[in-house]
């Protein structure tokens, strides 16, 4: 059953290649970043360093980085493999064990794996001198490789669980914030700290990682070195029964997403009875844009942010990263200038650049906008509208934070001209990556934060793309803005006029490449977003 699983994962991800050129080259740059960081990793840890105290740290540092990258970011957004989703396996007569070992091994093939264990096999040629100690180092490589794995799954597969209902998505997006607000708040008490702080806070740091499962196997690599063979085997029992028991954990958080369905919110009312205006409740309130086809898509679009997990989860990680960029000002004394209100527009500027893909959550829900009448140009300006919502809520929040740490009030009307522009930037590049190279969001049962395997290298390479054409198009602004800063102030308000005329020639030239392709092409974009295509 392994060789079967380990032949159906490589095949998934050749048929995946075969027929795109985008999905090729971007699987050759995601495997250059991944070789290039293997490479560098694999070097430092077969040339440890001489002093004694930072050769003990750094197996331990490594290994905790290691398993911290792997846990975190498929939660952060660049998902897991979507393409041996144990939904589709229920059916086979598979027991369970077969089950899971065959989903450890698929889980097992591909960049990132083989990245990760060819990092940390420098670790056998730098501290496996000893007599012996290479195999107890080749151990712990593979204990940590396999707690990775273990870890990368149970996890993402219990957030999954928990985010299925209402209650469990809400948590999750308050628990997250307060998290690192306690986390900021334990780096401002240690700051008052002496002038070698620095090492001080690096040592007490790699202490505590030292007691967590992969600083466990980080230590045996030095034990194993030191000759303490006996000792560094005791040492690997921790991440060995912490990996036994995540694999307990994905396995039974898989059987109940398997004979589980998502609960049913409970209705408020008879919509029979409500006017006909209101029956969907599509426009809340107070709504700020126009009743027609783009208030529809704008209103839509929210509902889905809202309402779908994946995004819900994605914008908790974003309210996440906006209370670290406060943060980061109220603790680096450096960061507290006035100026500082300026970079809350380009913080901004940064999550709005997801419009590159914006038909992502219709999926072939896309086939309503095909076949309503009116202008597709509508589609996108309503997704416009619903982004521009969305992250001024962001620079909402953001700014006068920063503006009241730093005393940098008077600034705040030029931060709000910078990133109108910048959105304009943003927005007309993204409405033309929207539709020439849309990628649908990928649709699992048992995994909120699934990349198809097939597809997560093209992603990124188009998130690549994308990201240096905006920062080109964003670099007149920026130049003005540095020198306004650096050289001569009064740069600064012409900087926030430019951006203004600049930003809506921009957009306004994307909007229109993107409409005029997609007056002609609807059914070819639903041809993309469709389940047949995402399957």
């Amino acid at each position: 059953m392994v060789g079967v699983f380990f032949r159906l994962k490589l095949a998934l991800i050749r048929n995946g290649l075969r027929g795109s050129p985008l999905r090729v080259a971007g699987f050759a740059v995601v495997a250059s970043w991944a070789g290039v960081v293997a490479l560098l990793s694999f070097s430092l840890l077969a040339h440890p360093p001489a002093d004694p105290s930072n050769r003990a740290d750094l197996p331990v540092a490594a290994f905790a980085l290691v398993f911290l990258g792997w846990v975190v970011l498929p939660v952060i957004g660049y998902g897991l493999d979507e393409t041996l989703d144990p939904s589709r396996l229920a059916l086979l007569p598979l027991r369970r064990r077969q089950l899971m070992t065959g989903l450890f091994v698929a889980s097992s093939v591909g960049v990132g794996p083989v990245a990760t264990l060819l990092g940390l096999s420098g670790a056998v040629p730098g501290y496996g001198r000893e007599p012996g100690g290479w195999a107890v180092v080749a151990a712990a490589v593979a204990v940590e490789f396999v707690l990775c794995v273990t870890g990368a799954r149970a996890v993402t597969t219990a957030l999954s669980r928990a985010l299925r209902s209402r209650r469990g998505r809400d948590a999750w997006l308050v628990a997250l914030p307060l998290f690192l607000l306690v986390t900021s708040l334990l780096a401002l008490a240690a700051r008052p700290l002496g002038p070698r702080a620095p090492n001080q806070a690096a040592s007490q740091l790699v202490g505590v990682l030292r007691w967590l499962p992969p600083g466990f196997a980080g230590h045996a690599v030095h034990l194993a070195e030191q000759g303490r063979l006996g000792a560094a085997l005791l040492d690997l029992i921790v991440p060995a029964a912490t990996a036994l028991g995540l694999v307990l954990g994905w396995m039974r958080n898989l059987e109940r997403l398997a004979h589980s369905s998502e609960p049913v919110a409970r209705r408020r009312g008879s919509t029979l009875q409500a006017r006909p205006d209101t029956v969907l409740g599509l426009f809340p309130a107070g709504w700020p844009f126009p009743r027609d086809r783009r208030g529809a898509v704008a209103a839509k679009d929210l509902r889905y942010l809202w309402r779908d997990p994946m995004l819900r989860a994605q914008r908790g990680m974003t309210l996440i990263f906006a209370v670290g960029a406060v943060a980061s000002v109220a603790l680096v004394p450096r960061l507290q200038g006035p100026e500082a209100v300026l970079n809350a527009a380009a913080f901004a500027w940064l999550f709005s650049l997801n419009a590159v893909n914006q038909f992502a959550a219709d999926r072939a829900a896309y086939w309503m906008q095909v076949a309503a009448p009116g202008d597709p140009r509508d589609d996108l300006v309503g997704k416009n509208l619903a982004g521009a919502l969305l992250y001024g809520a962001l620079f909402l929040l953001v700014a006068p934070a920063i503006a009241a740490l730093s005393g940098g009030w008077a600034y705040l009307p030029l931060a709000a001209c910078l990133v109108v522009g910048l959105f304009g930037i943003s927005f007309g590049v993204g409405n033309v990556a929207s539709v020439r190279l849309p990628i649908p969001m990928p649709d699992s049962s048992t995994n909120l934060w699934a990349a198809r395997g097939d597809q997560g290298c093209g992603t990124g390479l188009v998130m690549q793309l994308v990201f240096a054409l905006n920062v080109a198009l964003a670099a007149p602004v920026g130049a003005l803005v540095f020198a306004g800063v650096r050289f001569w102030r009064p740069l600064l308000w012409a900087a926030g006029g430019f951006a203004l005329a600049y930003g809506l020639l921009v957009y306004r030239t994307g909007l229109r490449l993107a409409a005029g392709w997609l007056r002609g092409h609807q059914p070819e974009l639903l041809e993309n977003l469709s389940p047949r295509q995402a399957a």
